[in-house]
């Protein structure tokens, strides 16, 4: 009868609950500097429904928070925002909703914003409240910004382009900053400058620095913006010469002068007439002049924020690129082709006898390294069986068809690996479940990655399955047993420990009802046989009493006497 009670106690309460199975999507670590802006993309799957008596019942998001270093975001944990709340910091700003979208933006980092962030949803039913794992970690760094250009040089010409650009070795996704020139405050406030066209007014010393930090600004960057049809030549010293009194020394030495230049939009050539060579005590300080060619070269690449990845896992690394159209020579456009591109580790320019992770014009690239992207605008790069010498800062160079096009972006993505044992979180926070229910296990680790390909197990068999989440559901008792994940490059060490997921049976309700209704029928006849059975032998046992009274009672027959 217990083992008959605890069916009834199950069945019941599987027509008075339904399954919970949610999920929340976190960005990758975020890196911020101390006055920024950053903002935390998120989106989360709450149940619809859930079955009670037999009917669905309408799930309601009625509460959203999002807290700091905590597992579950329940009272008393602070939170940094609380939709049922009036009293929220105003630094936190919720841009999500009650469906679907959970993003957070902070603004005005500060360096106690440095945690690990989980988003918790409740509704009006408590089995569908819900906390998701692992969160995302935001560090923050207070360093002095820096300015980098799209040019190596800091003198061009009118009409050129360029674009300097605010950073700061933490990259980050959103940077509200302030630029000046000669100390006076320019209206961009984004972290690229573009300049375009150069004019000699654009000359001067820039500096940029966040727009609530002033500690923040960043080292002067002197630009030079020739007028046009300038005059320039080079000439290259020896180095300095000891000669001994009444010797003969001579001095190496090569120039370089301008075939011509552009005057009222016609071609001039220039032709060198006289050569003079002077002593310092007759010769003023020389005065240096320096004239690019026409047409500026302005590029840019735009890669991701820092990646961590695992060990035997597959990483992309999302990059795009912004290559000159065309550049002006004799008058004419001229247009750019891309003609090679390169991705190298550690390395600022990615030339000469850099040894390359990928290279087009080769045929010789390592296969675990993918070019994604295309000489247009795409320099995606994807990295299989990620390994620990993989871990470099990686910068990606192109070169066109005219060298002053040829090009490496600053600052380039840090990729850090970690060889880690993997772990599985579920969506629920219990491991019994009922048929019927649903759940979503996921693979992860201690280091936040893109990409993921594991190999699941249940009871040591693999399962089909290859990504991060495994989505069990609807819920049968075979889905009950030990599960394991591992990376498919490593599966063997990086095998997390098990985790038991328990499924009990549903009890058909009906069948109790006639498991009961058998029970008091067989019981009932038991009882009507019990009485049958008793009162039979009552009534036997009296008849046998009574023959054997009169047996006793009557005399013996005379021939037996005799």
């Amino acid at each position: 009868m217990a083992v008959l009670d605890k069916k009834v106690l199950w069945g019941f309460l599987l027509m008075l609950t339904g399954a919970v199975g949610v999920g929340v999507n976190y960005p990758a670590p975020v890196c911020s500097v101390t006055g920024s802006t950053v903002t935390l993309p998120c989106t989360f799957t709450p149940l619809k429904f859930f079955i009670q008596n037999g009917r669905a019942v309408s799930i309601e998001i009625i509460r959203v928070v999002w807290c700091q270093n905590d597992e579950f975001c329940q009272f008393p944990a602070p939170s940094v925002f609380d939709s049922s709340s009036q009293n929220n910091n105003p630094r936190y700003k919720y841009l999500g909703d009650k469906k679907g979208n959970c993003t957070l933006q902070i603004t005005d980092v500060q360096k106690k914003d440095e945690a690990t962030f989980r988003f918790r949803m409740e509704a009006n039913d408590d089995k569908a409240h819900f906390t998701g794992q692992p969160g995302v970690r935001v560090t923050v760094s207070d360093v002095q910004m820096q300015i980098k250009s799209s040019r190596g040089d800091g003198e061009l010409r009118s009409g050129e382009n360029i674009t300097l650009y605010c950073t700061a070795l933490c990259t980050f996704h959103q940077l509200e900053v302030t630029w000046f020139r000669d100390g006076h405050a320019l209206s961009e406030s984004g972290p690229a400058l573009h300049i375009i066209p150069l004019t000699a007014r654009d000359s001067g010393k820039y500096t940029c620095g966040l727009k609530a930090s002033v500690s923040s600004l960043s080292l002067p960057y002197s630009l030079k913006v020739e007028a046009e049809g300038a005059v320039g030549v080079g000439v290259n010293y020896p180095a300095p010469v000891c000669a001994v009194t009444g010797s003969t020394v001579t001095l190496p030495c090569t120039f370089t002068p301008l075939k011509f230049f552009i005057q009222n939009g016609r071609e001039v050539l220039i032709e060198i007439i006289r050569v003079i060579w002077a002593s310092v005590s007759s010769l003023s300080l020389p005065y240096s002049l320096k004239v690019e060619a026409e047409g500026a070269v302005g590029v840019g690449v735009n890669y991701p924020a820092p990646v961590c990845a695992v060990t035997g896992s597959t990483v992309t690394l999302p990059c795009t690129f912004t290559p000159l159209k065309f550049f002006i020579q004799n008058g004419r456009e001229v247009l750019i082709e891309i003609i090679r591109v390169i991705w190298c580790r550690n390395h600022q320019l990615c030339q000469g006898s850099t040894p390359s992770v990928f290279d087009s014009s080769s045929q010789n690239n390592n296969p675990r390294y993918k070019y994604l992207g295309d000489k247009k605008g795409n320099c995606t790069l994807q990295i299989t069986d990620v390994q620990k010498e993989d871990e470099a800062s990686l910068r990606f160079r192109m070169e066109a068809d005219y060298i002053r096009a040829h090009f490496t972006g600053p600052p380039g993505v840090n990729v850090t690996v970690s060889d880690v044992q993997m772990q599985i979180k579920s969506s629920r926070g219990d491991r019994e479940l009922r048929r019927g229910e649903t759940v979503t296990l996921y693979c992860t680790a201690l280091c936040t990655f893109h990409q993921l390909e594991v190999t699941w197990y249940r009871d040591g068999h693999a399962l089909s399955e290859s990504g991060p989440a495994l989505q069990l559901g609807p819920l049968t008792a075979g889905d009950s047993g030990n599960y394991t994940c591992g990376l498919k490059t490593s599966s063997s060490s990086s095998l997390s420990l098990p985790y038991s997921l328990q499924v009990e049976e549903e009890v058909d309700p009906l069948l109790i009802v006639r498991l009961v209704l058998f029970t008091l029928h067989s019981v009932l006849i038991v009882i009507a046989a019990s009485i049958i059975i008793r009162r039979t032998c009552v009534q036997e046992s009296s008849c046998s009493s009574r023959e054997l009274k009169n047996a006793t009672m009557q005399p013996p027959d005379s021939d037996e006497q005799l």
